[in-house]
């Protein structure tokens, strides 16, 4: 008989098999895990280093979100605010390999974000370092 423990760690994971290769496969996995809102693969994108930064013009607000837990946690919040991803649109989606970085514009404005911007940095290991973020909101 096998233990718990046994049988987990034979179950492939997420996390083991993913290996992004560029920024642009670092992104694919961002945006889609974040169009299904799936937890677990949009955190594969960041780590203990990653510090991503909000601002909320509207409130006049600034978070900071410091690992995966606390990222984990922003998510958590955004997804619960936008809810509905019927008005969702990124008018603007520019990755630059060679600079490591993704800029990014979009909106909600059904869910009351009415315009938001990212730029996402990524390590050499496309890791995100720094996301931040400026939002527009009702």
């Amino acid at each position: 008989a096998h233990s718990d423990s046994e049988t987990l760690s034979l179950r492939p994971t997420k996390m083991s098999s993913y290996a992004p290769k560029s920024v642009k496969d670092a992104w694919d996995n961002h945006f889609s895990a974040f169009g299904a809102k799936d937890m677990e693969k949009i955190l594969l994108d960041y780590d203990g280093n990653s510090i991503v930064t909000v601002f909320n013009a509207t409130k006049g607000e600034k978070n900071v979100f410091k690992g995966v837990d606390e990222v984990k946690k922003m998510f958590e919040g955004l997804w619960k605010e936008v809810s509905d991803y019927k008005t969702l649109k990124a008018p603007v989606v520019e990755v630059d390999e060679e600079g490591l970085m993704v800029f990014l514009c979009w909106e909600c404005k059904g869910c009351g974000y009415e315009a938001v911007t990212d730029t996402f940095i990524f390590t050499k290991d496309f890791k995100i370092l720094r996301q931040n973020i400026y939002a527009v909101t009702k």
